[in-house]
């Protein structure tokens, strides 16, 4: 990491801190920051930036960065990281890389219930002939990135859920 891109990692973090949420300017900025590491496609090297972008800014890890008020941080760097990994394309913004995340979870959706037999799926529970357990997450949910920012939100503390539950009202009033 160069010193500019570090200064830039710095300012950027404390952006986010002093704002209390991620704009979709600052998700711009990050996004820029981490290109290169998305383009090389290398989990261990994305991981590497990832340590010293929060070293950078003063951190010892994302999680660290997220108790000091940067919201929602760990889950687009995971995002970052999950392209990185599962993509082989070179997104020229952030909205590009979601954009086809997006389109790749639409197309595995759609894909028809067969096996590979060409026989229709075994759709018997594993739990045999017993009800099994009504999921917490409704089966409309499809994006990944918002699944699992439930799965995270179940998680934490009843106050960290409330602050969340806080934020998402806010978003979504807007």
């Amino acid at each position: 990491m160069t010193a500019e891109v570090a200064a830039e990692s710095r300012k950027l973090v404390q952006d986010m801190i002093k704002t209390g949420k991620k704009s979709d300017n600052e998700v711009a900025r990050l996004f820029e920051i981490f290109k290169g590491a998305i383009h090389a496609h290398d989990e261990a090297q994305f991981k590497a930036f990832q340590m010293a972008f929060c070293n950078a800014a003063g951190f010892k890890n994302a999680a660290q960065m997220q108790e000091a008020g940067v919201m929602r941080l760990s889950v687009t760097l995971s995002e970052f990281k999950r392209y990185c990994k599962e993509f082989t394309g070179k997104p020229e913004s952030r909205a590009e890389l979601y954009a086809e995340m997006q389109a790749a979870a639409k197309a595995k959706n759609k894909t028809p219930a067969s096996g590979s037999d060409g026989q229709k799926a075994d759709l018997t529970p594993e739990s045999g002939n017993e009800t099994e357990a009504p999921s917490a997450i409704p089966s409309g949910l499809v994006n990944p990135v918002l699944i699992e920012l439930f799965n995270k939100a179940a998680q934490l503390s009843a106050e960290q859920q409330g602050e969340l539950a806080q934020i998402l009202a806010d978003a979504l009033s807007k």
